[in-house]
């Protein structure tokens, strides 16, 4: 479903988020 997809964009994009804050 839609809304399956936006969450998993969100856990894509914080992990995304946490790979360049350690960079």
């Amino acid at each position: 479903s839609e809304e399956e997809l936006l969450a998993e964009k969100r856990c894509v994009a914080h992990l995304t988020g946490e790979v360049y804050f350690l960079m």
